[in-house]
């Protein structure tokens, strides 16, 4: 950690707090499109900030500002996971989160998850924003549809077609970044993302409103973005009703409703994670995720599709 990093942060009421040359934290009393504005941003050498939902306006609004003409080019804005903070309450005191940004230990560096802002992490924040900016009688709207295409699990999701889409948008901005779930000593491991998404089969048994679990309203999202088809209405022969043959495979209901919905993420997340990976290291396989020739084969037809 360098000392003349600039560490900010988002308090409740939407105002920036900073902290540099070894400070600890101050008040700057401005808001993220006015903080861009000024000097103590506009001459840091590195910005470090968490990547909560708090800072969603400061990110994009830097991230914009950085990518100007005026900004100076060898700067990099580093996001560190909300796991920096261990609870939600300490993420709500700037002064405690500017601190744990400054911290330079190595088990805190390992829980930060640290990596420099690119435009797939601009893309990520910039769907939340712009799904949350939209009212609920608008649903998701035309402009987050157009960002959709740019998102690194874009690849993963139109293969099921246009079915679903909404939810899943709303599915990928709820995530945010798959690398805040990453296990720490199991990296293949997705048990911390299907904890967050309430993917348990109590969740997917016929409910009443007092019999919702832990995460429900996650769990439809994840539902919805896969299975909008009646058992009945399905068919069992496309190469794109995967999802529906390990549902059918596990004997339907909450079971098979579970095993499908985590194949779903696990899915998506294998494209989300590749894309951001700057090495462009091949993270998801076909030949290995795919049960079937077919499933493979139109697979690979529609990538070849989207990127032609």
């Amino acid at each position: 950690m360098n000392q003349d990093d600039l560490r900010v942060h988002t308090d409740t009421e939407g105002i920036i707090w900073c902290g540099q040359h070894g400070l600890g934290a101050r008040c700057t009393g401005y808001t993220a499109s006015e903080f861009v504005t000024k000097n103590v941003f506009k001459t840091a050498p590195a910005v470090r900030v968490m990547g909560s939902s708090a800072n969603i306006k400061l990110l994009l609004a830097m991230y914009e500002k950085h990518k100007s003409a005026l900004a100076p080019t060898e700067r990099r804005i580093w996001i560190a996971s909300p796991l920096l903070c261990s609870t939600s309450q300490l993420r709500l005191d700037p002064e405690e989160v500017l601190y744990r940004l400054w911290q330079s230990d190595t088990t805190a560096r390992v829980s930060a998850r640290w990596h420099s802002m690119k435009s797939a992490d601009f893309n990520s924040y910039l769907l939340r924003s712009t799904i949350e900016g939209g009212s609920k009688l608008q649903g998701v709207t035309d402009k987050a549809k157009v960002i959709f295409q740019y998102h690194p699990a874009f690849g993963a999701l139109s293969f099921f077609g246009s079915t679903g889409i909404q939810p899943a948008m709303s599915l990928l901005a709820t995530i945010l970044d798959p690398r805040w779930f990453v296990h720490e000593g199991r990296p293949n491991r997705m048990s911390k993302l299907f904890k967050f998404l309430g993917l348990t089969q109590a969740n997917f048994e016929p409910y009443t409103t007092n019999d919702k679990g832990r995460n429900w309203d996650k769990s439809r999202l994840v539902l919805n973005s896969w299975s909008n088809l009646r058992d009945r209405e399905v068919d069992y022969t496309s190469p794109r009703s995967f999802l529906w043959r390990i549902y059918r495979y596990h004997g339907g209901g909450s079971r098979g409703t579970l095993r499908a919905s985590e194949e779903f993420v696990r899915f998506i997340v294998l494209h989300w994670l590749e894309g951001l990976n700057p090495a462009k290291r091949k993270l998801f396989d076909p030949v290995l995720f795919f049960k079937t020739d077919n499933e493979v084969d139109a697979y690979d037809a529609h990538q070849l599709r989207i990127r032609s």
